[in-house]
């Protein structure tokens, strides 16, 4: 063995890897010089292993454990070896000759069971026990513990021997693994005394059901240890430790086996599913799960008519043993009521969702059960589990069932019905009901497995009970369905919406526009009330644009600052400027005292707070040749980007004018010539009768205004106003509140054009109407039923569990998935448009539907509570930090 070892160990080491040989100690190779220099590490596993004929005895007896370890050491070398502990124990029975390997955990579960006591051996060191079991059967069990696991530790630690392994993972005392807790400050005594057995649950009898005897329960150690050695030399259990212990039952006939299908119902699978067990005359049991039913309520109705059992299993399919006992309760009381309500029986069956078939093997999961049968309900198992929810072939499924049938028998199989999509269930089912009949199984309900009837198992509910849950989860789940179908609308509308606007606004075209030979006369009107921070700034930024013979005309709205003296002292004998002064009557009044004053060809109306870039009325005034444009819109750029708030305007800003605009431009749809900056035709301003005051937004009722008297609006993107965004959020719902009620004003005056437009000139308006009003006020309920999605899906991929949420289509992921980055694609598109704007806005476009959004829906809601209520705003003036005038160019 030697020459091939040497090879292996060679070849190994090419590849960067080393040769480990894992020996018992009763086995020679480490006392071969040869193999010995052939490997690179030997692990030695340190305890016995009894076989066939082997007489009771210690596992890894003390005095044998060091001499046998010290020779192994000499031999192999300390820093080769390996000592591999063991913590187990073994079985002997009288008349058998070859004895049971057990957990420590299955050893204390039957020495508890038999009233027996474990003794620590003085001499050996390690525990055994002695009993005889109801069939008179002796039993003598010898286990290795924690504490012989301790005092193999200082006997290792002794010799210098640095490494260690455990080789009899998950049989062993789980109280071992402190000793291994470096920073423990207990002494090792006080760390063995509690005995926990956490992770094993005893079973005792046979069948396809089972519930819970008993929970775990602690045991404690009384240790003694040697003051110079540090070994514990005494141990004596005060109170035995008791693992939860599971009884199975119902028992059946080896060739009786029962269908049963969880997770649904689904209108597509489970009606499959149903059609086939009808037409092959087979009765099954359906474990229903809550949310599920909501969903398709005919189904389970369905189910309860033609005779087949109903379980339950949950209502949202949690882990049980992971959600709190109120949640729990919650769980089993709320899928009941439902099955009551829409079936009139009452199930007493229950399977546990993510269940292990034949059983829990954790404390934790068996104590669980506690409750469930506290609520009366059976727990049925499941003894033949086809994986049909990985896409495997209904033949693939028929031949499993027959197979584990035939190897390890089993009465009960469970499929599932919880999606259609990427399953073949319904399909093995047809093919299985013949083929389990042609080998001679007998089909039978799931109460015959328990050895009760069908009406036992689902017995008459309470009418007066069962009719209020029937109407109550009818209502839930029809609100439910429409919730659910208002949300995939509204996803659908935005991508189609989304879609449209890409595509009107990669189609304007301005290559027709003729070059502009002679400019028109330009006054440009500023209202102001209160300005006395900016508004000379705002008249020298006018002043210095580049374009000749421009009037300007400053309003004071009644000021109570010091606005008026300002304008006066420093532009009253400018000959391009005016001061008009007026009693505070608003901002329509305002411009309208201006409009009575002009004398030029074009009125462009210019905020104070604004400054508008040195070519904007170059720009803005080009789209007047066409002589059926009666008003311009610019573009508004935020300005004071210092906050994220402000940021998410910036963007909100260009979205809605290089893609929203450029596209309402195509459809002669534009819907409001701002504030900012937005040029008018004096004519047709007189022709309308000027600025109305039946709206908080004068510019978007006038700019309908124009449009109905058959007047085209234009854009010039290339006119710049920069504006002093709100800052932070009460400026800003304060400002979205006057915009959404005087929209919501303007759009109820205008409503005539639904008579008179058609639909292209139509399309902004019931844009405005459905993702301005309509989507807002149902926001919260689609935004709870995104955030569901969203916790559902990410639960799952973080459990590794299939994605799905109730019976949502394959490709609903990758919809909810599309959302951010449909809205990143069209912020992008928008800054492209632009030109001027750095890419790296886009780093607050994930932001905006968690941040801005809901902003921009309170005030929608405090606008149609407004409206209601007949609450109006006024100026709604927001406070001014100031703006530094734009350079010739704008920033890039």
């Amino acid at each position: 063995m030697a020459p091939f070892l040497q090879e292996l160990r060679a070849r190994l080491g090419e590849a960067g890897r080393s040769l480990c040989v894992i020996t018992p100690p009763d086995d020679l190779l480490w006392r071969s010089p040869e193999i010995v220099g052939a490997v690179d590490q030997f692990v030695v596993t340190m305890y016995d292993e009894p076989w066939l004929g082997s007489l009771p005895g210690p596992l890894a007896s003390e005095p044998w454990f060091e001499a046998t370890v010290v020779e192994i050491a000499r031999r192999v070398g300390k820093d080769r070896l390996i000592v591999a502990l063991g913590s187990r124990a073994v079985d002997w029975k009288s008349g058998q000759a070859t004895p049971e390997t057990i957990s420590y955990a299955e050893a204390m579960s039957r020495i508890s069971r038999y009233g027996a006591s474990p003794q620590f051996a003085g001499t050996s060191r390690n525990s055994t026990a002695s009993y005889t079991d109801e069939s008179g059967v002796r039993h003598r069990i010898w286990m290795l513990d924690a504490v012989t696991t301790h005092n193999s530790l200082r006997i290792i630690e002794k010799h210098g021997i640095q490494n260690v392994a455990l080789a009899t993972m998950g049989e062993e005392d789980s109280s071992l693994w402190t000793l291994f807790d470096k920073a423990a400050a207990l002494p090792a005594a006080e760390r063995l005394k509690t005995v926990t057995l956490p992770d094993y649950v005893a079973y005792r009898g046979e069948g396809s059901f089972y519930r819970l005897v008993q929970k775990d329960a602690p045991g404690t150690r009384v240790l003694m240890t040697d003051p110079i050695s540090g070994h514990i030399v005494s141990a004596d259990y005060s109170v035995l430790p008791r693992p939860s212990q599971m009884e199975r039952f119902g028992i059946s006939k080896t060739n009786q086996v029962a269908l049963t299908f969880d997770d649904g119902p689904d209108p597509v699978a489970t009606a499959q599913i149903l059609d086939a067990l009808r037409d092959t005359q087979t009765p099954a049991s359906f474990f229903v799960v809550g949310r599920a039913a909501l969903s398709a309520p005919k189904m389970l109705e369905r189910a309860a008519e033609e005779g087949h059992l109903i379980g339950l299993h949950t209502f949202f399919h949690p882990r049980m043993e992971d959600v709190t006992p109120l949640r729990a309760l919650t769980e089993i009381n709320a899928v009941r009521n439902l099955v009551e309500g829409m079936t009139g029986f009452t199930p007493v069956l229950y399977r546990p969702p993510y269940g292990r078939g034949p059983g829990p093997i954790e404390g934790r999961i068996a104590s669980s059960f506690a409750m469930v049968e506290s609520e009366g309900l059976v727990i049925a198992g499941a003894d033949i589990v086809p994986p049909d929810w990985n896409g495997i072939s209904a033949d693939a499924m028929v031949q499993q069932v027959l197979t584990e049938l035939d190897k390890e028998g089993g009465n009960v199989i469970v499929l599932h019905d919880g999606r259609s999509e990427g399953m073949h269930t319904a399909e093995a089912v047809r093919k299985l009901v013949p083929a389990l009949r042609a080998a001679g199984y007998e089909i039978v309900p799931l109460a015959t497995i328990l050895g009760t009837t069908v009406e036992a198992l689902m017995p008459p509910a309470e009418r007066i009970s069962a009719a209020f849950n029937g109407t109550s989860f009818r209502f839930i789940g029809g609100v439910f369905g429409l919730v659910l179908l208002l949300f995939w609308l509204t996803l659908i509308a935005s991508f189609v919406r989304a879609y449209i606007y890409l595509r009107l606004a990669r189609h304007r075209d301005l290559s027709l526009m003729p070059p502009l030979r002679s400019l028109p006369s330009v006054t440009v009107v500023i209202p102001a009330f209160n300005e006395e921070v900016v508004v000379l700034q705002s008249v020298l930024n006018v002043l210095q644009c580049d374009y000749p013979d421009l009037k300007v005309i400053v309003v004071d709205d009644g000021s109570t600052d010091r606005t008026a003296e300002l304008v006066s002292r420093h532009f009253g004998q400018h000959p391009q400027v005016r001061l008009i002064k007026q009693a505070n009557q608003g901002k329509w009044r305002a411009l309208n005292a201006a409009l009575a004053m002009i004398e030029t060809e074009i009125a462009v109306c210019v905020d104070a707070d604004s400054r508008i870039a040195h070519d904007a009325l170059r720009h803005l005034v080009h789209p007047f040749l066409d002589w059926r444009v009666g008003a311009v819109a610019g573009t508004v750029v935020v300005a004071n980007r210092y906050n994220l708030l402000t940021r998410m305007q910036a963007v909100e800003y260009t979205t809605a004018q290089q893609i929203g605009r450029r596209a309402h431009e195509v459809l002669d749809g534009i819907m409001v010539v701002p504030g900012a900056l937005g040029a008018w035709r004096v004519d047709a301003l007189r022709d309308v009768g000027g600025y109305s005051n039946e709206t908080l937004t004068e510019d978007a009722d006038l700019t309908l205004t124009i449009r109905r008297a058959g007047y085209r609006v234009a854009y010039a993107e290339d006119a710049l106003s920069y504006t002093e965004a709100p800052s932070d959020v009460r400026s800003f719902i304060k400002q979205r509140l006057r915009w959404s009620l005087g929209n919501l004003q303007t759009l109820w005056k205008h409503r005539g054009v639904f008579g008179e437009w058609g639909p292209r000139k139509l399309f902004s308006m019931v844009d405005m109407i459905l993702f301005g009003y309509v989507l807002p006020l149902l926001a919260p309920l689609l935004d709870i039923m995104f955030l569901w999605f969203a916790f559902v899906f990410g639960s799952a991929w973080l459990k590794g569990e299939a994605l799905e949420i109730g019976h949502m289509p394959p490709y609903a992921l990758a919809v909810l998935i599309a959302i951010p980055f449909v809205d990143l694609f069209v912020a992008w598109r928008a800054l492209r448009y632009d030109g001027r704007e750095k890419l790296s806005l886009l780093f607050v476009v994930p932001l905006m539907n968690f941040a801005l959004r809901p902003l921009l829906y309170i005030a929608v809601y405090r606008a149609m509570w407004s409206a209601v209520s007949g609450r109006l705003a006024g100026w709604n003036k927001l406070r001014r930090q100031g703006l530094a005038a734009p350079k010739a160019k704008a920033p890039v």
